[in-house]
């Protein structure tokens, strides 16, 4: 007799793609920002703004008004630099109130009235609060944002039902569901015929997990996916580990257990994002390390602003590592290039006009030529995780650095890999 299923195991397969109104491929953005052209007559101002809900209000931008006038009563109110910048407040003002989307949690805004530059992004994750002026766009606090918050897929499972959730930015963009049918009937007597039912059964569940398999694997594959986070029990993962192809298992960085049938995005997402923040905070340390070694054998490493300053300059960096800490002034001459650290000099020191030094943040700076450059770039976050077990810390006592950042700092704060 052949028990083989005389049923598809797979009831019906559906693709999704979610229009959302805010910004979801932060890369592409961050690269807009970074192509606006560093300016020494007139600054950018760069606001990011916390717009998230706060018991049903949303967070007032008086903060960042406040500090953009500060920077303004310091030129001349008639002066070009007053002028540009007092432009640059009240558009950005008008941006806010008419045009940034209310679902967004976030925002940053770039202007340079003087220069006629305007570059906005909204987007689905909260960001502090911040106003700077500048030759250049400040993208430091925004590319943290973005490398902290890759595109990842989250799958979960049971033996009848799939679900594959593609979230860029905090955000559901792209959906796969793939429904079991529910063959074979369970007959209620006899032996052979509960035998027959468990085989029939197995087979139906083992030709589902397979086809899950290679929906998320084709899925993946054509969005570029690298990052799969896996919720189900222990059983169902385990199946559709066995089942899925080498290319899928390797984008698997953690497994969370849920009950499919009573968990809604919302929960999903509360239990796979520490996986994945936990696996950037691993790819840092690996980095690090990388880095560490990189240069203790001669090889292929840069540490220090002025050495990383020039392998940009020159393309060589392959991969920019910074500590979230790091901030150091110097300054450039953007016609020539030129960089250097700290105050800006009575002389030109590559004899050229005076008057085009200006002051800049370097790791304004080397993000700036980072993303210009196709670098890849890792801000190592410094922090150590809040341990809800054990002895409570003095409220006046140093704060922790993880031990990445503490080694980072011991190479000057920031460093890189080069290409050759």
């Amino acid at each position: 007799m052949n028990l083989s299923a005389p049923t598809d195991p797979v009831k019906k397969i559906r693709e999704e793609s979610h229009d959302v109104a805010v910004d979801t491929d932060l890369s592409a953005v961050l690269l807009t920002f970074a192509q606006l052209p560093p300016s020494t007559e007139t600054p950018y101002a760069t606001v990011t703004l916390d717009w998230a809900p706060d018991a049903g209000k949303r967070t007032s931008p008086i903060e960042a008004w406040d500090e953009i006038r500060e920077e303004v009563w310091q030129f001349h109110f008639r002066s070009a630099e007053g002028i540009s910048a007092e432009n640059d407040r009240l558009r950005i003002g008008a941006y806010i109130a008419d045009e940034l989307d209310k679902t967004a949690r976030g925002a940053m805004i770039v202007s340079n009235s003087g220069m006629g530059e305007f570059a906005a992004s909204s987007f689905g994750l909260s960001i502090p609060t911040t106003a700077n002026l500048g030759p250049i766009p400040y993208l430091k606090e925004f590319t943290r944002l973005g490398e902290d918050n890759p595109t990842y897929a989250i799958l979960i499972l049971d033996q009848d039902q799939a679900d594959l959730s593609v979230v860029s930015a905090d955000v559901l963009t792209e959906s796969l569901s793939v429904t079991g049918s529910k063959y074979p009937r369970h007959q209620s007597s006899g032996a052979l015929n509960q035998n027959r039912y468990q085989n029939r059964a197995n087979e139906r569940i083992e030709a589902f997990i397979k086809t899950v398999a290679g929906e998320v694997r084709k899925t993946l594959d054509q969005t570029g996916i690298r990052r799969l986070v896996i919720g189900a029990d222990d059983v169902n993962a385990a199946l559709f580990q066995e089942a899925s192809h080498d290319t899928v298992k390797e984008k698997i960085i953690g497994v969370f257990r849920i009950d499919i049938n009573a968990a809604n995005f919302d929960q999903i997402l509360e239990l796979a994002s520490p996986i994945a923040v936990d696996y950037e905070r691993k790819r840092e340390s690996e980095a690090v390390d990388a880095l560490a070694d990189a240069i203790g054998s001669g090889n292929r490493g840069a540490a220090g602003a002025i050495d990383v300053l020039k392998a940009l300059e020159q393309g060589q960096v392959f991969r920019l590592i910074m500590s979230g800490n790091y901030a150091e002034m110097g300054w450039a001459d953007y016609t020539m290039p030129i960089y250097g650290i700290g105050d800006v000099p009575a002389e030109h020191p590559a004899g050229g006009d005076l008057h085009n030094l200006v002051p800049v943040p370097l790791e304004q700076e080397m993000i700036r030529q980072a993303l210009l450059t196709g670098a890849q770039i890792e801000i190592v976050d410094p922090s150590v995780p809040v341990s809800t077990e054990g002895e409570v810390p003095r409220a006046d006592a140093p704060i922790p650095n993880a031990p990445a950042d503490t080694k980072l700092d011991e190479l000057g704060g920031v460093g890189a890999l080069l290409r050759w």
